[in-house]
């Protein structure tokens, strides 16, 4: 009698275990980047021209350059099932909060535009809920600012504007958060191809 009680003990310990460890598990792979700006290279123009009344004569014109935050669609998914025990009335969910995205020269062996993209990454926040799919089949799409107008205006600050260069960037985007019923952190990279450059514009409508 005793062996039996020894016995039930023990696999009673043993399932304890397995559900306090499920309570704590979060896989690395369940959270994924499916794709960052639906797959396509982003084509960033630095500068927006426009004429606009010169403030020092108002009969005339001057030519300015705009600068606008380049907000990039991302699309996420979330697959985490813990070990298949249930959460009611808690789904397991994903929260992501931050990004940080950083930049390698592909076409050009600038020294001054390398070292500006090795020592200025994109740092934010977000907020994107994700809930849990096991199946897989769903997505939330989220916009996010991957390239703030203040990068932008540190890119071209070295430059005459007839001088600002044309190159095409690999990205890499860094998501991360936590998972909501665990608490445990999650996170996620992929890439994206940026081109870019001060390429033309209407100057005579913003914003195109």
């Amino acid at each position: 009698m005793k062996r039996v009680n020894w016995y039930l003990v023990v696999v009673l310990v043993g399932l304890m275990i397995l559900m306090n460890s499920s309570c704590d598990r979060t896989s690395t792979s369940a959270f994924r980047i499916v794709n960052i700006n639906n797959g396509s290279p982003l084509i960033v123009d630095v500068l927006d021209w426009a004429m606009v009344p010169d403030p020092e004569d108002p009969g005339d014109t001057i030519s300015v350059g705009f600068t606008k935050d380049w907000i990039v669609p991302v699309e996420v998914s979330y697959i985490e099932t813990g070990i298949g025990l249930p959460t009611y009335p808690t789904n397991y969910t994903a929260r992501i909060t931050d990004y940080k995205v950083t930049f390698k020269l592909l076409n050009d062996t600038s020294t001054v535009l390398t070292n500006f993209l090795n020592t200025n990454p994109v740092n934010g926040n977000t907020s994107i809920i994700v809930p849990s799919d096991p199946e897989g089949q769903k997505t939330v799409k989220a916009n996010i600012n991957l390239i703030p107008k203040e990068w932008i205006q540190s890119y071209v600050e070295p430059y005459d504007p007839s001088e600002i260069p044309n190159a095409m960037l690999k990205a890499t985007v860094i998501l991360s958060g936590y998972e909501e019923l665990t608490r445990n952190s999650i996170t996620d990279t992929s890439y994206f191809t940026v081109d870019i450059g001060d390429y033309y514009d209407d100057p005579m409508v913003v914003g195109q």
